[in-house]
């Protein structure tokens, strides 16, 4: 299950913490060529946050599942970021968000849509 965070609506999120080697892949739907998808480690309170990777349009070439590796455990995120945009409002919104058994199918408000594939996380 993916949790969006609730206030502001650009960061989503595993509903459990993650433990060393899971993985998460992704079905890149629709990806805007000047947006990333960025995976962070929270640190303590998740007040603050290591990026893990990232990928963007030149990642998907060839297929359209990337996959992302926790490399140890604890409470990671993602959001997508619009690398042309200043500051705060490189942070895409999601515009929706809908949990199947099958995964997590989101759009944002820029268009974008990806589908999270249920997996060991």
């Amino acid at each position: 299950m993916i949790e969006v965070e609730p206030r502001y609506g650009f960061t989503f999120a595993p509903a459990t913490h993650l433990t060393e080697n899971d993985e998460i892949s992704i079905e890149i739907l629709r990806l805007g060529k000047e947006e990333r998808l960025r995976f962070h480690k929270c640190g303590p309170d998740c007040n603050t946050a290591v990026e893990v990777s990232s990928v963007g349009v030149e990642s998907v070439k060839g297929s359209n599942i990337v996959t992302f590796h926790a490399n140890e455990n604890g409470k990671y995120y993602f959001w997508l970021n619009n690398t042309k945009a200043k500051e705060q409002k490189s942070a895409v919104k999601v515009k929706r968000v809908k949990n199947t058994l099958k995964g997590a199918f989101l759009e944002f408000e820029s268009g974008s849509e990806i589908f999270i594939i249920r997996g060991k996380a």
